[in-house]
């Protein structure tokens, strides 16, 4: 587990293990969590405003709108940027990379 990392059970939806294999987030480990919509409120003051920078946002930013759209929430009013397409611009990759191969190719 990362130091200081969250996790919030956003949908009550079971979490399949080609899922857990590619984020690493179990079923066990959101069994405590709070709801999304628990925490909407608090996320939504310390992110309004701020710019929100994820590997893949689209998808990020998409899972966020739809579980607020679950719930009847209102979207976080975040911008966000892309990290992947800041990478294949900076690089000239057109194709998609994954967030470990663009780490490796930097060094990180």
């Amino acid at each position: 587990m990362i130091p200081g990392l969250r996790i919030v059970d956003p949908a009550s939806v079971p979490i399949t293990p080609k899922l857990t294999a590619l984020h690493g987030i179990s079923n066990a480990m959101v069994a405590e969590a709070p709801q999304f919509w628990e925490i909407h409120e608090q996320l939504s003051t310390e992110l309004t405003g701020k710019v929100l920078i994820a590997y893949s946002a689209e998808y990020d930013a998409r899972m966020i709108r739809q579980t607020c759209e679950l719930y009847k929430l209102p979207p976080l009013a975040a911008e966000w940027l892309c990290a992947m397409k800041m990478y294949q611009e900076h690089t000239g990759n057109t194709h998609r990379i994954s967030l470990a191969d663009a780490a490796a190719q930097c060094r990180v």
